[in-house]
């Protein structure tokens, strides 16, 4: 669990959706670790739009064994910029009430608001 961060520069709005230092910094192009583990598989920049496609055709995908399926907090999913993209995270952290949700969606354009 990465618990609750501040937005990173340049994150989470029209721009890039970083979830975390170590996706920053692989998107930058380096390598970076997290866990003991390379979290990035490439130099790629995870945008919000990019981070909602994945979500959307993961939802998609799971639903097709269980229609009722969401994604749950702790949900994690191999990506083309992470091996164990905390899908769960990203998403719970732009739902709900708090604070800190309500600064992630300010950051959100309104197309991405309905997405998440």
């Amino acid at each position: 669990d990465l618990g609750p961060q501040a937005p990173k520069r340049g994150d989470a709005g029209a721009d890039v959706a970083f979830s975390s230092d170590s996706q920053a910094a692989g998107a930058c192009g380096r390598t970076a670790l997290r866990g003991g583990h390379a979290t990035l598989l490439a130099s790629t920049v995870l945008t919000t739009d990019s981070a909602l496609d994945a979500l959307e055709a993961e939802v998609e995908r799971q639903r097709q064994q269980d229609p009722n399926w969401s994604i749950p907090s702790g949900h994690e999913m191999k990506t083309g910029w992470d091996e164990a993209w905390k899908a769960g995270t990203w998403v719970h952290k732009r739902r709900g009430e708090g604070i800190q949700a309500q600064v992630w969606r300010s950051r959100l354009k309104a197309r991405q608001l309905e997405r998440v």
